[in-house]
């Protein structure tokens, strides 16, 4: 079977869609052959993982670079949200013109777009007239407006979002075409499965974009004895949509008498406001912020904190759900876009977003339940760790497989 895959993110070094588009790519079975498009950016880290794939895999994965204009590339390494966007399009329609080319020499049995995750700017695949799995992509989520105040001046950069969306949808309709063509489309969430309906998707069935690897786990849950002080845990990205100042907030509301305590491991733009808060809040003693760790030190935290706490204001799925999961954590999370779609209720407490003043409230209530019931506690870290295992990319691949073999056979494909 002949497969191209179109990863415009990929790289083995990284996580992240980086990591997702390198597991597309050398998902080899027996029968496979890969030709994968993707950029340079990722070429040393692929390279060196070629050497490390089986004489016999080696031969039947093709990595194909395709790379733009000059002036576009500079103009994305700016970060502007737009130079991006239109570097990634450009990007797309360049890798199109040499899939064709592939053609002429290649009877490919299907196509796949694995990334950008991105539902709006679509791809030009569909013009192969190939079988065509399209995903797993967001995209359709949007930041409930009762959180503006949190992000600051880059809400205008919420709408300038909102508005590329609209544009690659309704105005150029690259996004809306290539729903209609897809045999399959795979999304990360419910608000994006409505989406690409009411653009003319015609075969939808849920994905989560999150792997774990195999290992990332242990194959146990850490026994957590319990100790004087509750021990809760935030990692991620701090930056406006990660949502922390929203937990600072909850957190605050707690008594200060209560003996738990917040760590959190990350940095970002709003990194230099994180002390800031913690003084304004009045809780500096109370939270410990560790800035960016290594991965090792992370793994290390979620095996020795007693629960997880993280409510992203807009979230395809996060990885740090399924990180915590895997280490047997309880949650408490916001019932929002792919949380509210993948995390079961027995595996978290999920907040409905309400009022701004009734959400932090219940977001509060929740520390308080989580340290006071040891039995919910260990209820919730039980399914989680059970649940974390559909996250493997060894379970992940056997569905993507079925999804490829029946493609080429002609087969109806996918679930609603």
């Amino acid at each position: 079977m002949n497969i191209l895959v179109s990863a415009y993110a990929c790289d083995p070094t990284r996580g992240g869609e980086f990591g997702n588009g390198w597991k597309y790519a050398s998902n080899l079975q027996n029968d496979y052959s890969i030709w994968c498009l993707t950029t340079s950016e990722g070429k040393e880290g692929i390279e060196k993982n070629l050497e490390k794939l089986p004489p016999g895999q080696r031969s039947r994965l093709h990595i194909v670079y395709v790379d733009t204009y000059a002036w576009l590339l500079k103009w994305k390494e700016k970060s502007t949200m737009i130079g991006l966007y239109f570097h990634y399009t450009a990007w797309q329609y360049i890798a199109f013109r040499k899939a064709k080319k592939l053609t002429r020499h290649i009877d490919f049995d299907l196509v796949h777009h694995a990334t950008y995750a991105s539902l709006q700017q679509g791809s030009f695949l569909w013009k192969l007239k190939k079988r065509m799995i399209f995903g797993p992509v967001g995209g359709g989520q949007r930041s409930p407006r009762i959180f503006k105040k949190y992000f600051y001046s880059w809400w205008a950069l919420e709408k300038v979002r909102d508005w590329i969306g609209y544009f690659f949808l309704n105005i150029w309709k690259i996004g809306a075409k290539n729903l209609k063509k897809a045999d399959l489309v795979l999304v990360n969430n419910g608000d994006t499965y409505d989406l690409a309906k009411r653009y003319g998707a015609k075969n939808i069935s849920y994905a989560p974009c999150v792997t774990l690897a195999d290992d990332f786990g242990p194959g146990v849950i850490p026994v957590r004895a319990r100790k004087e002080t509750f021990r809760l845990l935030w990692v991620g990205r701090i930056i406006p949509r990660k949502g922390l100042r929203v937990v600072l907030e909850a957190f605050a509301q707690l008594d200060p008498q209560l003996p738990i305590e917040l760590t959190i491991i990350g940095d970002g733009v709003l990194g230099s406001r994180v002390p800031g808060w913690l003084k304004e809040l009045g809780i500096e003693q109370r939270v410990n912020w560790l800035g960016k760790r290594p991965l090792t030190e992370v793994r290390e935290a979620y095996a020795s904190h007693d629960a997880f706490i993280f409510c992203s204001l807009r979230e395809s799925l996060a990885a740090q759900f399924i990180e915590a999961m895997s280490f047997g954590l309880p949650m408490i999370i916001l019932n929002l876009h792919g949380a509210k779609t993948f995390i079961p209720a027995d595996c978290a407490i999920k907040i409905d977003v309400t009022t701004l003043e009734n959400t932090l409230s219940a977001i509060k209530d929740a520390m308080q339940e989580l340290y006071s019931n040891e039995t919910l506690r260990n209820e919730l870290g039980q399914h989680s760790f059970t649940y974390a295992k559909k996250f493997t990319w060894h379970e992940k691949s056997k569905i993507i497989n079925r999804y490829y073999r029946q493609l080429a056979e002609g087969s109806q494909v996918g679930h609603h």
